[in-house]
């Protein structure tokens, strides 16, 4: 492999991480939140290297809306380490219901680059109500069978048949499967 590269988001099997991108402190009025990124590294070679995280973020529409750096380290023959960046983005479409807006979160570490495609919600639960971008959502639902399954046809439901159940749903008023 290369000197260096990101890792792979496999930790139940490869014991490691890959790229993780999410936001906090979000001012929803103001449409900004601080994106974060983690970039897990290692260094392949035989001799130390210095690493620096660089981010790159566009808009469904391919836009440029960021672009940040985050740590530089210097990373021992072997070494794993996690590089952490982050800035407050502003003017950012946050994912709702009915409304999933995606962006694309660009990671070049070296020369081993990972694109990511990620929405920005603010979640709460609290109070007895759950909030949607500081809205209180109205959950109104179905606990399906635990099988899924329809009468006479078992749990071997084609894809027209559960699209037709989920529009039954949608029709109803229901924003929410258990």
């Amino acid at each position: 492999g290369s000197w260096q590269r990101v890792t792979l988001p496999l930790y139940s099997n490869l014991g490691t991480q890959g790229v993780y991108v999410y936001a906090t402190d979000y001012d929803i009025p103001g449409r900004r939140a601080t994106v974060h990124v983690e970039s897990e590294v290692r260094n392949d070679s035989r001799s130390p290297q210095t690493v620096t995280l660089r981010v790159a973020m566009s808009d469904a529409g391919g836009r440029p809306v960021a672009a940040f750096e985050g740590e530089t380290a210097k990373l021992t023959p072997g070494e794993t380490r996690v590089l952490k960046g982050s800035r407050s983005v502003g003017g950012l479409e946050l994912w709702s219901w009915g409304y999933g807006y995606l962006y694309r979160v660009k990671t070049v570490v070296g020369t081993d680059t990972v694109a990511t495609t990620t929405g920005f919600r603010k979640t709460e639960f609290a109070r007895g109500m759950i909030m949607l971008n500081d809205r209180v959502m109205q959950v109104h639902g179905y606990a399906q069978r635990s099988t899924n399954e329809w009468p006479g046809v078992g749990s071997a439901v084609p894809a027209w048949l559960s699209d037709y159940s989920n529009s039954l749903l949608v029709e109803s008023g229901g924003n929410m499967v258990r």
